[in-house]
Protein backbone atom coordinates (compact mmCIF):
# COMPACT_ATOMS: atom_id res chain seq x y z
CA UNK A 1 0.00 0.00 0.00
CA UNK A 2 2.64 2.31 0.78
CA UNK A 3 4.70 1.73 -2.37
CA UNK A 4 1.11 2.65 -4.55
CA UNK A 5 0.71 5.85 -2.62
CA UNK A 6 4.53 6.63 -3.03
CA UNK A 7 4.59 6.47 -6.98
CA UNK A 8 0.39 7.96 -6.54
CA UNK A 9 2.79 10.91 -4.88
CA UNK A 10 5.40 11.14 -7.50
CA UNK A 11 2.61 11.01 -10.85
CA UNK A 12 1.00 14.12 -8.54
CA UNK A 13 4.40 15.61 -8.61
CA UNK A 14 4.63 15.22 -12.32
CA UNK A 15 1.32 16.69 -12.96
CA UNK A 16 1.49 19.35 -10.45
CA UNK A 17 4.67 20.55 -12.57
CA UNK A 18 3.22 20.30 -15.62
CA UNK A 19 -0.19 21.99 -14.31
CA UNK A 20 1.70 24.84 -11.92
CA UNK A 21 1.93 28.57 -13.95
CA UNK A 22 4.01 30.27 -10.93
CA UNK A 23 5.70 29.44 -7.38
CA UNK A 24 4.43 28.29 -4.98
CA UNK A 25 3.46 25.26 -7.58
CA UNK A 26 -0.53 26.00 -8.12
CA UNK A 27 -2.83 23.59 -10.31
CA UNK A 28 -6.12 24.65 -10.61
CA UNK A 29 -7.06 21.18 -11.54
CA UNK A 30 -10.10 19.34 -9.64
CA UNK A 31 -9.32 16.07 -6.89
CA UNK A 32 -11.47 14.32 -10.35
CA UNK A 33 -9.29 15.92 -12.82
CA UNK A 34 -6.04 14.89 -10.90
CA UNK A 35 -7.14 11.47 -10.39
CA UNK A 36 -8.02 11.13 -13.90
CA UNK A 37 -4.88 12.40 -14.85
CA UNK A 38 -2.51 10.37 -12.81
CA UNK A 39 -4.58 6.99 -13.69
CA UNK A 40 -6.30 6.54 -10.18
CA UNK A 41 -9.80 7.22 -8.22
CA UNK A 42 -10.55 10.51 -6.51
CA UNK A 43 -11.18 8.41 -2.95
CA UNK A 44 -7.37 7.70 -3.54
CA UNK A 45 -6.00 11.04 -4.54
CA UNK A 46 -8.30 12.71 -1.40
CA UNK A 47 -6.26 10.65 0.58
CA UNK A 48 -3.02 11.17 -0.84
CA UNK A 49 -3.95 14.96 -0.79
CA UNK A 50 -5.05 14.72 2.86
CA UNK A 51 -1.62 13.30 3.95
CA UNK A 52 -0.18 15.49 2.24
CA UNK A 53 -2.18 18.34 3.55
CA UNK A 54 -1.18 17.27 6.80
CA UNK A 55 2.00 17.65 6.68
CA UNK A 56 1.64 20.77 5.26
CA UNK A 57 3.00 20.26 1.75
CA UNK A 58 -0.10 21.23 0.02
CA UNK A 59 -2.97 23.43 0.59
CA UNK A 60 -6.58 22.06 -1.72
CA UNK A 61 -8.86 24.46 -2.40
CA UNK A 62 -11.74 24.76 -3.94
CA UNK A 63 -10.40 26.88 -7.41
CA UNK A 64 -7.25 23.96 -7.03
CA UNK A 65 -4.04 22.79 -5.40
CA UNK A 66 -1.00 24.72 -4.31
CA UNK A 67 2.16 22.99 -3.59
CA UNK A 68 3.34 24.55 -0.83
CA UNK A 69 6.84 22.72 -0.60
CA UNK A 70 7.51 20.68 -4.05
CA UNK A 71 10.92 19.79 -2.46
CA UNK A 72 9.54 17.54 0.59
CA UNK A 73 6.83 16.28 -2.37
CA UNK A 74 9.71 14.79 -4.07
CA UNK A 75 11.64 13.78 -1.31
CA UNK A 76 8.35 12.27 -0.13
CA UNK A 77 7.27 10.77 -3.55
CA UNK A 78 11.07 9.12 -4.34
CA UNK A 79 11.70 8.24 -0.63
CA UNK A 80 11.69 4.40 -0.25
Amino acid sequence: MIDRLRALDRRILSVSRRLAWRAPLVARVSQQELADLVGSVREVVARALRELREDHVVVVARWGITVLDPSRLAERAWSS
